[in-house]
């Protein structure tokens, strides 16, 4: 569909042009595992800007680098939320959080995202939890202000978002 004009039409894909909206829409039955927004915001940041660092004695922490200040403030209001503390430090533009290899927040996304990789648990989330990863990644690794467009580096988190998208209706 021409996003402007509205109009429906059948496109190649060599044809289709970066003003089209690519329509899809799904029926979820859904799963029974629901995670609130502070852990959503969480396991997106993760995915999308977070680091696995291992120790000497191979455990990991999960280390940002932030020049966005609504990405830190976004980070800071999810681990408030979830009861968890972080250590900062801010030089220049840049604030780096780091979350401790011990805290819930970081077993948590070490335990679905072992290579910080979205994967097949997302099919075990309830349709509320697939609607809240449809718009906060966004917030992440997409257009945040029209919530339009969502891109990855990585081509499994990519298809794995848009397999959300298509659950969701979104």
């Amino acid at each position: 569909r021409n996003r402007r004009s509205k109009k429906l039409s059948v496109v190649r894909s060599k044809n289709f042009k970066g003003d089209y909206e690519h329509l899809h829409a799904g029926s979820y039955a859904g799963g029974d595992v629901e995670f609130t927004a502070p852990e959503v915001a969480w396991l997106c940041a993760v995915q999308a800007d977070g680091s696995y660092h291992k120790d000497s004695k191979g455990e990991y922490g999960v280390s940002f680098t932030f020049k966005k200040r609504r990405k830190v403030k976004r980070l800071k209001w999810c681990l408030t939320e979830m009861g968890h503390s972080w250590t900062e430090r801010v030089r220049g533009p840049l604030t780096s959080i780091y979350v401790g290899k011990n805290s819930e927040p970081t077993l948590m996304a070490k335990r679905l995202m072992p290579d910080k990789c979205f994967g097949e648990w997302l099919l075990t989330c309830t349709k509320k939890t697939l609607d809240l990863i449809a718009s906060e990644v966004f917030l992440w690794d997409g257009d945040y202000t029209r919530k339009r467009v969502y891109s990855s580096s990585d081509k499994t988190n990519a298809d794995w978002v848009q397999t959300v998208f298509c659950l969701t209706g979104s």
